[in-house]
């Protein structure tokens, strides 16, 4: 007994301990300087590239200054089971907002295309200052394959620089870029940097070098940084290369690699040289991936709206039309003026997330808006908790490079596969292109305790989405409750999708083994198609009750009357709020309510700060 009380004694010590050691970080984008210790208000830092480059411990709080703004990606640092890593806000007045766009909306981004009527380009990069980096000739280049693919590589002096010799004598069946790489290691990278490399390239089968990559050497194999380059066209006779990346992180374990999977012909033999590495001082619109929204503001005026997005030049033909050149890594607009005299505000969105995503995590109290991708994503996310946070103008990035089918892609907060022990709470999600919350994924995995409540979601394209293709996976404890939902499918993304699918709750490809889902007490109100959309035959499955469903009439149909509950694969059933009840065994308590008890008007459910996120905008 003596023996174990000393034990609890000790172990309430290092607990306490513990928790004193975890330390409060500050981060102020007007007056902090990343030069400082960041532990007080008065020594706060400054960018987000301080924060992502810091390792922080369980139980660490970074809290972001209210009233300031950061642009990029903020990369979440894991915690530990009870003691999560929190990032958080400071101060009063408005949230701090995480933006993941660069503004355009400067009259001297804009040069006048000399080959389109009545189209801007952003301007050229131009190089201003370089600085040579020692030592890249030097490094080795290794070969890795997998599967059936073979590729054969031998090293010799050309003009006293190494040359290698690739034969690729096979190649995977299904030809994945990863099954081919050729790559070196070792590379020294600093966050904020334009890394040049060249080399230079010869193949006896023409073809085109597309995926080239810094990355961490070791798994996860983490980007170190955004490729701003053009496409190689590898010729049969020499040519030289340059490639630019726009550097992430802080690291000394990094990786440059060409996946050829996909790309190297089979029977082609290639020449490689290493040329040289330099950093580069460079004036430039930095957009290195993917612009998939435009988010507008027209002088004189508080409504936002969305430029339209393209995919050929051809194609540009109305006022904000948009598309965004992979190859020049600029972006094309169409408009009789110079764009930027039209608006105060032109937000390019980057395919990137606002957050990057990981466990043992709090993200509580941040505004974050005008990203491509998610507002937070990534895979391995469990124990995580997001509440009290702002998600408006998310999505519309490229999800494949598929040219015959382009996908494009964007959730308000994302789970893939094995999340556990999630809670996304009292947040306002507003123009997203897909879904504002979304559990998915295609591996087997286990999901469970993880619950969305008290959340208002408006004018997004879909409020909550589901899908798992393993037959194996398993869902326990999934809860949608107490959330509002209004006006899906009347945002910015609703013209321009080619699926137009305005619900509230969509699921398709549901195929676990074990499923347990209560969606709850929400308030579902308005949409452009149908209330739910399931394009599967586990309707009946889902627990599904005590809602309010609200829809105006049409045409003089009652909202009652109106045939707005879809689903099922095989026999697909698009009937009214009666025969669904009828049919599925759901909301059995739930409520219809008539146009006359709930006002469209809105001001009940629409919940903005408007000087931040702006006024839920229209659409072209």
């Amino acid at each position: 007994m003596y023996r174990t009380v000393l034990a609890l004694v000790f172990l309430q010590c290092v607990l306490g301990i513990s928790a004193a050691l975890a330390t409060d970080y500050y981060v102020d984008s007007s007056g902090g300087n990343d030069l400082s210790a960041g532990t007080t208000e008065q020594t706060a830092w400054k960018t987000l590239l301080k924060v992502n480059n810091e390792k922080f411990k369980p139980g660490d709080r970074i809290r972001f200054r209210c009233d300031c703004t950061w642009r990029g990606q903020l990369v979440a640092k894991p915690g530990e089971k009870g003691k999560p890593v929190v990032y958080t806000s400071y101060g009063t007045g408005k949230k701090p907002l995480l933006l993941g766009s660069v503004s355009l909306a400067d009259v001297s981004t804009w040069v006048k295309s000399s080959r389109l009527p009545h189209v801007w380009e952003t301007r050229p990069a131009k190089v201003i200052a370089e600085t040579a980096l020692p030592g890249f000739t030097q490094k080795g280049w290794v070969m890795y394959t997998e599967q059936e693919a073979r590729v054969s590589v031998s090293r010799q002096l050309l003009d006293s620089l190494p040359n290698y010799h690739l034969v690729c004598s096979a190649k995977s069946k299904d030809e994945k870029n990863s099954h081919i790489q050729f790559s070196t290691h070792g590379l020294s990278v600093h966050a904020g940097q334009v890394i040049a490399f060249r080399f230079k390239m010869k193949s006896t089968i023409p073809f085109k070098l597309n995926h080239i990559a810094l990355i961490q050497a070791p798994k996860p194999w983490a980007t170190y940084g955004n490729l701003v380059s053009k496409t190689c066209s590898i010729e049969k006779e020499w040519n030289e290369f340059e490639v630019r990346f726009t550097t992430v992180r802080n690291a000394d374990d990094g990786r440059l690699v060409f996946f050829l999977g996909s790309e190297l012909p089979q029977g082609a033999q290639v020449d490689f040289c290493p040329v040289g590495m330099s950093c580069l001082e460079v004036d430039s619109i930095d957009l290195p991936i993917d612009v998939g929204n435009i988010i507008l503001k027209r002088k004189g005026t508080t409504q936002r709206q969305a430029a339209f997005k393209r995919w050929e030049e051809d194609q540009l033909k109305e006022q904000d039309d948009f598309l965004y050149d992979r190859n020049r890594k600029s972006v094309l607009y169409y408009s009789k003026t110079n764009p930027a005299l039209l608006y105060d505000e032109m937000e390019a969105a980057l395919r990137q997330h606002n957050i990057a995503g990981t466990h043992d995590v709090l993200i509580d109290g941040l505004a974050l808006s005008r990203s491509a991708a998610h507002g937070v994503g990534g895979g391995g996310q469990y124990r995580v908790t997001i509440r009290n946070c702002d998600i408006t103008w998310i999505g519309g990035g490229e999800l494949s490079g598929n040219i015959h089918k382009r996908v494009r892609f964007g959730n308000g907060v994302e789970f893939w596969a094995g999340a556990f022990d999630n809670l996304v709470e009292n947040n306002f999600f507003a123009e997203v292109y897909d879904v504002a919350m979304s559990n998915q994924g295609r591996e087997l995995c286990e999901v469970k305790n993880v619950v969305w409540r008290n959340n208002i979601i408006c004018r997004c394209e879909q409020s909550y989405e589901i899908w798992f293709t393993h037959p194996e996976t398993q869902i326990r404890g999934l809860v949608f409750e107490h959330n509002t939902s209004v006006d899906t499918g009347f945002g910015w993304s609703h013209r321009q999708r080619p699926d137009k699918r305005g619900t509230h709750l969509l699921s398709y490809q549901l195929k676990p083994l074990v499923f347990d889902m209560s969606v709850r007490k929400n308030v579902f109100c308005h949409t452009k198609n149908d209330l739910i959309w399931f394009y599967n035959e586990r309707a009946a499955e889902f627990k599904i009750d005590d809602n309010v469903w609200w829809q105006p009439a049409v045409n003089g149909v009652p909202g009652t009357g109106q045939k707005l509950f879809f689903w099922d694969a095989t026999k697909p059933k698009h009937v009214d709020f009666a025969e669904y009840r009828k049919l599925t065994g759901n909301d059995a308590k739930s409520r219809f309510v008539e146009p006359k008890f709930m006002d469209p008007g809105r001001d009940d459910f629409r919940i903005t700060n408007r000087e931040q996120i702006g006024d839920a905008g229209a659409s072209r």
